[in-house]
């Protein structure tokens, strides 16, 4: 990313992503989702808000902190009327 931005003086921000079909679970409840692994810059690029909470920071990746910003879909299909707020799912990637 760095090397990116040192050569293209115009960039102002990237965020480079990695995309994964998952699966969400909590309790009983299995839910298919899909993963977008990003930075903090993001948000800003693509003009997305946080309805609750907040959007992961760099801290999060250099600490490996185990955070996830969930859509509205999810949220509704995982917690009904829950706050999903600093609850737990267990996310399975691939054949795990």
């Amino acid at each position: 990313i760095r090397a990116i931005e040192e050569r293209v003086g115009s960039i102002t921000a990237i965020s480079p992503t990695v995309e994964q079909g998952i699966k969400v679970t909590r309790g009983k409840r299995n839910f298919s989702a899909q993963l977008v692994g990003v930075t903090e810059e993001y948000l800003g690029i693509n003009n997305l808000e946080v309805k609750e909470g907040r959007f992961i920071e760099n801290t999060d990746g250099v600490n490996w902190d185990k955070v996830a910003v969930i859509g509205d879909k999810v949220r509704k299909e995982m917690f009904g009327k829950e706050d999903p707020l600093g609850q737990q799912v267990v996310v399975v990637v691939g054949n795990e």
